[in-house]
């Protein structure tokens, strides 16, 4: 089993849902960037496997990185407003990300940052988690 597929199925069908007006792109997915309308870029960064003594599951620690991308038109209070709806949508206060026996916890989520691009107004979210994954 690759634990890094199972962290990105939970996390996808989480941020799917808060996502689903807006075209993504997925890592080592095929994407077309729209012209004139708002994107996202989603990029999960797994690292290293840290055994659990007395356990079944080991912990991975991680980072989602999301990128918020508005046309430079579209006005940059509407890319903090996207972030927002981004960040306040994801779960809080230990509440497990779950698939199959995998369950991803949230640890913190950074404030949106501008980040200067010449073509788009790009809003930067770092979220930390952590996950326990069955040991193979």
């Amino acid at each position: 089993m690759n634990y890094s597929i199972e962290i990105k199925h939970a996390l996808t069908a989480e941020f799917n849902s808060l996502l689903s007006v807006y075209k993504v792109k997925w890592p080592n997915s095929k994407f077309t960037t729209p012209n004139n309308e708002t994107w996202l870029k989603f990029n999960v960064m797994t690292g290293q496997v840290f055994e659990q003594t007395y356990s079944s599951l080991d912990r991975v620690n991680g980072l989602v990185q999301i990128d918020v991308m508005m046309p430079k038109l579209g006005g940059e209070n509407d890319a903090y407003i996207v972030s927002d709806i981004l960040t306040s949508g994801l779960p809080k206060n230990g509440t497990p990300l779950i698939n199959g026996s995998t369950e991803v916890f949230i640890r913190t989520i950074t404030q949106p940052r501008q980040i200067n691009d010449d073509n788009w107004h790009r809003m930067s979210i770092d979220v930390s988690f952590y996950a326990f994954v069955p040991r193979v």
